[in-house]
């Protein structure tokens, strides 16, 4: 099976030329449904303060470690935007996107990993510069007991990297052996500069290897990846566009040759962006799913496929 991607666009790399990309296979994928267009799941992990309930205060500072990797002290009241640095800023993390969510005993932050393929170990956490007074400004005392612990909130998919082209940018396909006939497979590929490792692209559709098919005659894609799987699905195509200001940016599509554009699409739901390409001429019926994203260069924005 030969796998092929297109290369990033320019401003997705933070401005640092692409070195080289890194391939990655799942292996025994579900099908890309209607209610489940996308299958394949990222690694995601909730680090939460515990001890803010009953009017309790927390205070001080804790860290994270992840892969033999700790963070520098990180203050409980800290902003997504200061966990996501602190998370980055260590050598076994690349990307990743950070929320801040509340919980019944206080609250946390919620930890999406978008360069780090696979089912990945859970971070650790240390709390012994945590404390907590009581609503009268007492120190707390009884059961309460102030601490950071990480869960699990998303599996991710157990990923095996199958290429590693750092170094070699302008190898952009790779010749995938050794799959077991009638197993399903999905593919994702992240981009490579001086940085490290960028954000991994949508994964293929799903694909079915079969006995004795040419590997020449069976393309995958999905993402930054291109072409269709040849007489297994039908044609699927990739719309990425980053915006901040979707008032004065504008995503307007047409379709071959046609001169109808849709309207502007930017910061489209699924169901909107469907609708305005079904209305074009020549086209039928299309199913869309959407995904946010963010770019190395810290722009927001959607992938409709």
């Amino acid at each position: 099976m030969v796998i092929e991607w297109l290369t990033p666009a320019p401003d997705s790399t933070g401005g640092s030329p692409v070195t080289g990309y890194k391939l990655y296979k799942f292996e025994g994928v579900g099908p890309n449904t209607k209610s489940n267009p996308e299958p394949i799941m990222q690694e995601v992990q909730d680090i939460l303060v515990l001890g803010g309930g009953g009017g309790n205060v927390v205070a001080g500072s804790f860290t994270v470690s992840f892969r033999g990797e700790e963070t520098d002290s990180i203050p409980v009241d800290a902003s997504a935007t200061d966990v996501k640095f602190a998370l980055q800023n260590l050598d076994t993390i690349n990307l990743v996107s950070v929320e801040s969510i509340l919980h019944d005993q206080g609250h946390g932050w919620r930890v999406s990993f978008v360069s780090e393929a696979g089912d990945l170990p859970l971070m650790q956490s240390t709390s012994g510069r945590l404390t907590t007074t009581g609503p009268d400004e007492s120190t707390a005392t009884g059961s309460v007991a102030v601490r950071v612990v990480i869960e699990e909130h998303i599996k991710g998919d157990k990923a095996y990297l199958i290429y590693d082209g750092t170094d070699q940018p302008s190898v952009r396909s790779y010749t995938a052996g050794n799959l077991l006939p009638d197993a399903r497979y999905a593919f994702t590929v992240a981009p490579i500069n001086q940085v490290g490792d960028g954000v991994l692209s949508l994964a293929t559709t799903t694909t079915i290897a079969r006995a004795g098919a040419s590997a020449q005659q069976t393309t995958a894609s999905g993402g930054a990846l291109h072409a269709g799987i040849a007489g297994s699905i039908q044609e699927e195509q990739i719309v990425v566009f980053a915006s901040d200001d979707c008032d004065s940016d504008r995503l307007v599509l047409s379709f071959g040759s046609q001169t109808r554009e849709t309207y502007n699409l930017c910061g489209s739901t699924a169901q909107t962006f469907e609708a305005a390409i079904e209305a074009l001429p020549g086209v039928g019926d299309v199913h869309v799913s959407r995904e946010d994203l963010v770019t190395l260069a810290g722009a927001s924005g959607h992938a409709w496929s």
